[in-house]
């Protein structure tokens, strides 16, 4: 029983790698700096350091007092963060613009932005890198928008410029494991509402496994309705639950994890349901198990994850609360 809790441990804390995709953040592997590490009171005594610098040096490559990021690395980033404002051609617009076409505003501190980061490599433009480290933005930090455009251009706490939403990640995943050969698994997607083609384009339902060590992978995914190892019927499951089947597969399993991607609203759309059973060697079929919105959790890379276990044991051994587990009796009603 240790070896099996310990398992189950060290599987919850993969399961980000275990379902994810490649990071977009850049940043995330390399030792980046904030524009001014130590953050500026406001607006006004950005620009007189600005303006102290460009004094100092017209060209624009003298770090600005306290900071690691000189006028020229600030015009890019602003340029670059807000490209429809038509007042960041020079220096002397930057100034003006910050001056006067930026206002306070209050961000939702429940999301993630990206802000830019300086490499440190050089003083030029292309120092610059628009997608560091995706973070909150704490209450009380200052942050300014372009009062014409709406782009969010800057927060003090670090004087970083242009800052933009983390988009929400579009698929949820449903993983579950195996410990037998031809055991058969079937899964459907039931519907009572439109999965819409802009949410099937951005997430093709589909299946992938058996995974013994390493991550899943995006490209590994086959489409469920096409893994047809078996027969398998959810007509008595869409009539009990009031749903269509939107999809359905049916996989002949090796021992291994197995991972169902599905648009993210079903991680919090009851109207959603992904159904799974299973059918043993001996012909022994278990409850169907519908996948609700409270059994999907948030990883550290923010994908919504759910997980169906082999047992009661080790639903019961994991971290994560959960009544998901293939039952062959006490079927849920």
């Amino acid at each position: 029983m240790k070896r099996i809790t310990a398992l189950l441990a060290s599987v919850v804390l993969a399961l980000p790698p275990l379902v994810g995709a490649p990071g977009t953040a850049e940043a995330t592997t390399h030792p980046y700096h904030a524009f001014c590490p130590g953050g500026l009171p406001s607006i006004g005594e950005l620009t007189t350091r600005m303006t102290e610098s460009l004094r100092l040096d017209s060209t624009g490559h003298r770090p600005l007092r306290g900071c690691v990021a000189n006028p020229i690395q600030f015009l890019a980033a602003f340029r670059q963060g807000d490209p429809e404002s038509e007042h960041l051609g020079d220096f002397a617009q930057m100034l003006r613009f910050l001056r006067e076409d930026v206002e306070r505003f209050e961000v939702d501190h429940s999301i993630e932005y990206y802000s830019s980061c300086v490499r440190g490599h050089s003083r030029e433009a292309d120092d610059v890198f628009m997608q560091c480290q995706p973070q909150r933005i704490a209450a009380g930090v200052q942050v300014f928008r372009d009062r014409i455009t709406g782009r969010i251009v800057v927060k003090l706490d670090c004087v970083n410029p242009g800052l933009s939403p983390v988009a929400p990640p579009p698929c949820a995943f449903v993983v579950f494991r195996t410990t037998a050969d031809d055991d058969v698994v079937n899964v459907g997607a039931m519907a009572a509402t439109d999965i819409t083609p802009q949410e099937e384009a951005a997430c093709p339902i589909g299946v992938q496994g058996p995974l013994q060590n390493g991550a899943f992978t995006e490209r590994a995914y086959r489409p469920l309705d096409q893994v047809r190892d078996e027969d398998c019927d959810f007509a008595a499951v869409a009539s009990a639950l009031q749903m269509r089947v939107h999809s359905r597969g049916c996989l002949r399993v090796t021992p291994g994890w197995y991972s169902v991607r599905v648009p993210v609203r079903f991680a919090h759309d009851a109207s959603l349901r992904l159904v799974l059973c299973k059918t043993e060697h001996d012909g022994t079929t278990s409850c169907g198990m519908g996948v609700e919105p409270p059994e999907y959790h948030a990883q550290r890379d923010r994908k919504e994850v759910a997980i169906v276990w082999n047992s009661e044991a080790e639903a019961r051994a994991s971290s994560v609360r959960t009544n998901l587990w293939f039952r062959f009796e006490d079927c849920p009603q």
